[in-house]
């Protein structure tokens, strides 16, 4: 049988070429015949272990090439203050947007009112219990901020299409509303809905009713079904400031640079509340392993008051390998909340407030990542060694076996 391999294997090396032949001299890999090996349970076991070793240093080392280790180091700011980016996503669960306002004032005396036309305002329509079971029943991988959005809207969406069908009656002020022309040229006409307390406010107004009056009926005693998602940007003086989110509306006087604020004393009787979610929070451009502590951050309490933050914004600038470098903060905080008591003669103003201010210090961090070489020849290391070193091992112990 040996006779007949090799007569077999030296007719295939006579069949090519010269050159062939000649190559196959710089073979590091010589392979020996199947019917000449010999396997064993003991070399298999080996070679199992072998190889789960080997994915595990390589998944370590491919996470390590994926999220880089970074050096931080803390010093004291020198740079001259510049422009800076607030970013938000706050949702209020029983604060309708007309009822709100966002101005915002820097170190400088600057009184930039309004800025809420720099963000995006959307009624929400849901409640907030509804939007932590569905997020819960998510897997962790999956809550991401455009999911978060996503339930947003599907809960919003559901909240205002059950509103649309629901019509609760105005008491002294009811009377009729026209729909619009009928294809017979008479315009359709239906009972007046007044579905919140705001809609029956102004219809006892329109009819020439007291709207205090209406303040004794379900819409104004129950908690509003409205809220309000405020998302977006804006730009401030980086040095110390402020800006609210509070009830009523604001302005600034013409020739002053005063800022005054007023909203309705009988607005106290709406059962508006500052509950508030805060979805994100950030002072500038995201970067690799940021953290936002206000990030997810609930707030409830089902009465109107005042909620101030007090936050130290520390800038940061963050190196990547490839030598960007991306100028940003991070920021710590602490919060405070009182409750406004309605009867009194001087009411604070609701809201919520954000009040920061600039550390002297700042943060640089430095990312420490392998390049692509770097990482093959990592992972080429680990299957070589492995295979040199288990192989070592298994004849060792297979020749000491075979002396005892």
């Amino acid at each position: 049988v040996a006779r007949r391999m090799a007569s077999n294997f030296d007719t295939s090396n006579a069949a090519q070429s010269p050159f062939v032949r000649r190559l196959r001299v710089l073979d590091l890999f010589p392979k020996s015949v199947e019917e000449v090996k010999q396997t064993s349970s003991g070399g298999a076991i080996v070679t199992i272990i072998a190889v789960l070793v080997a994915l595990f240093l390589i998944s370590s080392e491919t996470s390590d090439f994926f999220n880089p280790a970074t050096k931080s180091i803390l010093s004291v700011r020198t740079e001259r203050e510049g422009k800076m980016k607030i970013n938000m996503r706050v949702l209020f669960e029983s604060l309708p947007c007309s009822a709100v306002s966002i101005d915002a004032s820097d170190r400088l005396g600057n009184e930039m009112v309004g800025v809420d036309r720099q963000l995006k305002k959307t009624t929400w329509y849901g409640q907030l219990s509804d939007f932590h079971s569905k997020m819960n029943s998510l897997p962790n991988m999956i809550r991401t901020a455009a999911m978060e959005q996503q339930i947003w809207a599907q809960i919003s969406r559901a909240g205002k299409e059950a509103r649309m069908n629901e019509c609760l009656p105005c008491y002294e002020a009811a009377g009729l509303v026209e729909m619009g022309h009928s294809p017979w040229g008479a315009n359709q006409k239906r009972d007046r809905c007044c579905n919140s307390c705001h809609e029956l406010r102004r219809a006892y107004a329109m009819k020439g009713l007291n709207p205090e009056d209406a303040m004794k009926h379900p819409q104004c005693v129950t908690q509003p079904t409205e809220g309000c998602i405020i998302a977006g940007s804006i730009e401030v003086e980086k040095g110390q400031g402020t800006f609210h989110i509070a009830v009523g509306d604001s302005h600034v006087d013409p020739g002053q640079s005063r800022h005054h604020h007023h909203w309705n004393a009988a607005e106290r009787k709406l059962g508006f509340n500052t509950s508030h979610y805060i979805s994100h929070l950030s002072f500038g451009e995201e970067f690799p392993g940021l953290y936002n502590p206000l990030d997810a951050f609930e707030f409830i309490e089902k009465s109107l008051g005042q909620q101030q933050y007090f936050l130290e914004v520390v800038p940061t600038t963050y190196y990547k390998s490839n030598g960007n470098a991306i100028d940003t903060n991070q920021y710590s905080v602490t919060y405070h909340w009182s409750q406004i008591e309605l009867n009194s003669d001087h009411v604070e103003l609701p809201g919520v407030f954000f009040k920061y201010d600039i550390s002297p210090l700042k943060i640089e961090i430095w990312e420490n990542k392998n390049t692509l070489a770097e990482f093959l020849t990592r992972i080429c290391a680990i299957v070589g060694g492995m295979w040199v070193v288990l192989g070592m091992t298994y004849k060792t112990f297979s020749h000491a076996i075979d002396l005892v």
